[in-house]
């Protein structure tokens, strides 16, 4: 029988090149699936907040001489800066996405869906943090609320004012004396505590991602596998148990970070009680939606990548098929000539007479051809 014949695949069926790059992410798919309409929301909430913080006056309020809400001392440093506030969120933010992206759903998924997990959901992380700026930040002028250390700001009230004033409505500019006008303007913007939004609107965003991530986009592989074999071992519901206890830890040491800020506003006389809540409540009000719609789109673009690679794993191993089917075909009329060429052997072997042996004719030749009286040995 014939030697099969084998193909090899590096030197007769050459690949399609990938479009892979760097660490093997294909960066034209990552940058493929992304929200670009968010940057029209970005830069809008970015124009509403400068107006609002640097063009926008304070409404006029009575001021009154000696009011106690207001006469809290004047601490020249915050507990935590802006900067700080703003920036310890995104950073548990990053640590998250590496639990999720990069440890959790590590093997699940591909590297590039990975990578554009990451950038997407951090991307619309910061455009729901503008949009929670831009709403505190609009209602800062409009409200117009004195903070708790307003008369510290305005260095006293002036000193021809006498016990018999107390209530006398004062004039900000005339009355205070305090020469940074900045600051005693910046002392009328109470409500809602800025510091309490935007902290909270990052840190709620990054508690909602992290509970898709784990019970809902990778439910099924990470969560709910460990369950499956936690049914059979107490190892492994130990690991359960542990991880699930991790992670919670993780989610309200996140949001601690946000109420930590909020009891500095307090004790800083910053703020009221009341401020901080309501910086709360619209942290709430618009980060949640936001976060509802990032996954979503998380989810639908992680929905189109798996079909583009599926098409594309098809299509990479499209000319390898070929290549196979042509060469089981070429070896099955090889192997059909050869069985030909055997058999057309075996039936001319089959008709040719054994060796040694004499027939009738050479035998009647021979007789002739002896003379005569001779004896046949």
């Amino acid at each position: 029988m014939g030697t099969a014949m084998h193909m090899p695949r590096s030197s007769s069926t050459p690949r399609k090149k990938s479009s892979r790059g760097c660490c093997g992410v294909d960066w034209r798919s990552v940058a493929k699936h992304q929200t670009y309409g968010a940057l029209l929301v970005l830069l809008a909430a970015a124009a509403v907040t400068g107006v609002s913080h640097f063009f926008k006056e304070p409404n006029a309020r009575p001021l009154t001489a000696f009011d106690p809400s207001i006469s809290y001392p004047h601490a020249l440093l915050d507990t935590v800066p802006m900067a700080q506030a703003a920036g310890l969120p995104f950073a548990a933010l990053l640590v998250t996405i590496v639990i999720v992206e990069f440890g959790a759903m590590h093997g699940k998924q591909s590297r590039t869906m990975s990578v554009q997990a990451a950038i997407h959901v951090f991307f619309m992380a910061l455009v729901g943090f503008a949009v929670v700026l831009a709403v505190t930040e609009a209602t800062k002028p409009v409200a117009s609320r004195f903070r708790p250390d307003f008369l510290a700001r305005c260095k006293g009230a002036n000193p021809v004012l006498g016990a018999a004033d107390v209530g006398k409505q004062l004039d900000i500019y005339k009355d205070c004396l305090a020469a940074n006008k900045a600051e005693v303007a910046d002392g009328r913007k109470s409500f809602p505590s800025g510091h309490s939004s935007n902290t909270l609107s990052t840190c709620w965003f990054c508690v909602l991602y992290l509970v898709h991530g784990l019970y809902f986009r990778g439910g099924a592989c990470y969560m709910g596998g460990l369950w499956h074999r936690a049914a059979h071992s107490a190892w492994w519901r130990l690991l359960l148990e542990l991880a699930q206890g991790l992670l919670m830890l993780w989610g309200c040491t996140v949001l601690c970070i946000a109420w930590w800020i909020g009891v500095s506003r307090y004790t800083d006389h910053r703020h009221n009680i009341d401020d901080i809540l309501g910086g709360f409540v619209a942290a709430l009000l618009w980060m949640t939606p936001t976060s509802l719609i990032a996954i979503g789109q998380l989810t639908f673009y992680h929905k189109q990548m798996q079909e583009s690679e599926a098409a594309e794993a098809a299509a990479e191993d499209e000319p390898f098929a070929c290549a196979m089917q042509l060469s089981g075909s070429v070896q099955q009329q090889q192997q059909q000539q050869f069985d030909e060429e055997s058999q057309a052997s075996f039936v001319a072997a089959a008709a040719a007479p054994p060796i040694g042996t004499v027939t009738s004719d050479s035998f009647g030749k021979d007789a002739a051809a002896r003379p005569a009286g001779a004896v046949a040995v």
